[in-house]
């Protein structure tokens, strides 16, 4: 082999070793509204029928990440059971992402593996058989969710939903603009529960096991209203006791103007600083002192950190998301 060639070869090596790896962590908290969730908790939807759920599972799968100006990596092979009373969090591999712009996934299992034998999977494996059982038979397939409680006002209503189908496979997307930190990007979403039984009634009991009615009801309101992203995980860090960096809205859309305030110490002036998430300044360094509240204009969607500086250097930082 010519020299040139070897030479070729070893820098494409170096280059493939040199690209950023970042692992992907998908979170979801579980939730009632406003509360955590927790089995046998008093709630209502949005018809006000009061409920109570004593099991909610289902699965997620046909996952994909948009990241880095629309580009889309699928994650391959990954099923996740989701059982509502643990949080869930599943590292979604290592991959070359930037900034993660939004997710997609389906509830359910794909046609491909919907209709297999659960026994050709190892025990542990969420495809594996379950129990309670998450599969319906070879026909139906697996149960994509399988939401199960009492309804009422002395909640003595038996309801059940268990849905499935693979015409009932369907897709939600998230956004989640979010830029890579130390080799790591975490997605966390809310999970609403309450949201599965948008405009279901469930005061006088309902039991349905299908693809049809109101199974096909809870999987269009899985995709349409049960989760949203938990944004609050945007850093904020103070890096001394003295000093802080307060910006709302965050998040903000495109174009908003952020409200930025100042605390410090009296008499001392400083600088704020706006990088996006290469680390280039995108904004002209504006002067200010302790307690002035300053304007500025985000106007391209992206993470951006906003940070306080003085004659000794950087002093508190502020993580801020603009979609």
């Amino acid at each position: 082999m010519k020299p040139t060639v070897l030479i070729f070869a070893f820098f494409t090596l170096l280059s493939s070793l040199l690209v950023a790896q970042t692992e992907v962590i998908l979170q979801i908290d579980h939730k009632l509204k406003d509360m955590d969730f927790a089995f046998n908790t008093a709630t209502t939807n949005n018809i006000g029928d009061p409920f109570l759920v004593t099991r909610m599972e289902y699965y997620i799968s046909g996952i994909s990440l948009l990241h880095d100006g629309g580009m889309e990596t699928p994650i391959e092979d990954l099923y996740i059971l989701v059982n509502a009373n643990a949080r869930t969090s599943v590292s979604l591999g290592e991959h070359d992402i930037q900034l993660l712009e939004a997710i997609r996934f389906h509830i359910g299992v794909d046609s491909a593996h919907n209709h297999l034998d659960p026994a050709l999977w190892p025990s542990g494996h969420p495809l594996a058989p379950q129990f309670p059982s998450m599969h319906w038979g070879w026909t139906s397939g697996y149960r994509f969710l399988a939401m199960e409680g009492f309804g009422g006002n002395n909640y003595n209503q038996l309801f059940q939903l268990h849905a499935l189908g693979n015409d009932s496979y369907l897709r939600t997307e998230i956004s989640f603009p979010q830029a890579a930190v130390d080799g790591l990007i975490k997605v966390s979403l809310f999970a609403d529960y309450t949201r599965v039984l948008e405009d279901i009634g469930v005061a006088g009991g309902i039991i349905i096991h299908g693809e049809n009615f109101q199974t096909l009801n809870s999987l269009e309101n899985c995709r349409d209203f049960v989760f949203s992203p938990n944004l609050t995980t945007a850093t904020h860090e103070v890096l001394d006791g003295h000093y802080n960096l307060s910006v709302f809205p965050n998040p903000q859309q495109a174009g908003q103007t952020a409200q930025v305030r100042i605390e410090g110490i009296a008499g001392e002036r400083y600088q704020v600083i706006c990088h996006d998430a290469m680390g280039r300044s995108v904004l002209p360094a504006t002067s200010c002192h302790n307690g002035q509240q300053i304007s500025l204009q985000l106007p391209v969607a992206g993470v951006y950190t906003i940070s306080l500086h003085s004659d000794r250097g950087q002093l508190a930082t502020q993580r801020v998301i603009v979609y």
